[in-house]
């Protein structure tokens, strides 16, 4: 008969193991894929504005013109995203911005995707 001579520490990282690969199917599971939220007609492959307040007004422009926002919202939106960056940049780096807010007229997660060139 062959014995396997298995240390605690060894025994504690396959738990570990298992835990987090568990953890991982249901994070997977319940993750929300991108597309669900991202409105295709809103994609802006081209930002004309440059600074941020006027690339967020673009951005909110684009939802309201896409119907996904009320247009009577727009500046009430507008004013939640602004309020939102004074507490802090959503800026990630290299260009990279997250400029979210939440907003009582705004039942479902809708966003968009934009760029400038």
């Amino acid at each position: 008969m062959l014995t396997h001579k298995v240390s605690v520490s060894g025994v504690i990282l396959l738990l570990i193991l298992r835990f987090l690969i568990l953890k991982l199917v249901v994070v997977r599971r319940n993750l929300m894929k991108l597309m669900e939220f991202i409105v295709e007609d809103a994609i802006i492959h081209d930002l004309k504005s440059t600074e941020k307040e006027a690339v967020i007004k673009e951005m909110v422009e684009t939802l309201k013109n896409t119907n996904k926002i009320d247009p009577n919202d727009v500046n009430d939106i507008m004013r939640a995203l602004i309020k939102r960056e004074e507490l802090g940049s959503t800026g990630i780096g290299k260009g990279v911005a997250v400029p979210h807010t939440k907003h009582v007229s705004v039942k479902k997660i809708v966003g968009l995707a934009a760029r400038s060139v």
